[in-house]
């Protein structure tokens, strides 16, 4: 499973999923981690976009971290950019546990600006899947390839 969705309210969806992953697991890129090709598909209110970015599993692990820590305390921010400042969010937690997400995604010269709330039994989902990923790739510096 090389995929993780942010699920909301009313349908709304996150979803980013690796096409590609280079250097695994013997070359981290540059940017921590190892560079991905994702597809990316975004669902808020009546808006859709299905495309493809550039990240890094690193930045998918530093999202993980502090989506974590922000799910224990169900308080505070988390961001997910990708390196090419093609995606950009913000989830934004509540006191009662509600989270907003907030969000950017741009690509050839377009703009869709996406909101959509979630909760923790939604993020808990979320969570699990970002494991996955993230004990398959490691952290920034990556794996080392078992021999």
């Amino acid at each position: 499973m090389n995929d993780f969705t942010l699920n909301g309210d009313s349908g709304d969806f996150l979803k980013i999923a690796f096409n590609k992953v280079e250097g695994y697991p013997d070359t981290p890129g540059y940017f921590g981690g190892y560079d991905i090709e994702s597809a990316v598909e975004i669902k808020s209110a009546s808006f859709t976009v299905k495309s493809t970015m550039y990240s890094s599993t690193g930045e998918v692990c530093d999202f993980y971290s502090q989506l974590l820590k922000a799910n224990d305390l169900l308080a505070g921010s988390v961001y997910l950019r990708n390196y090419e400042d093609n995606l950009d969010v913000e989830i934004k937690y509540d006191v009662n546990g509600h989270a907003s997400v907030l969000g950017n995604f741009s690509k050839w010269g377009q703009l869709l600006k996406f909101a959509f709330s979630t909760d923790q039994t939604y993020i808990q989902s979320t969570l699990q899947q970002l494991k996955f990923i993230v004990d398959k790739y490691g952290g920034a510096k990556g794996v080392k390839s078992p021999r």
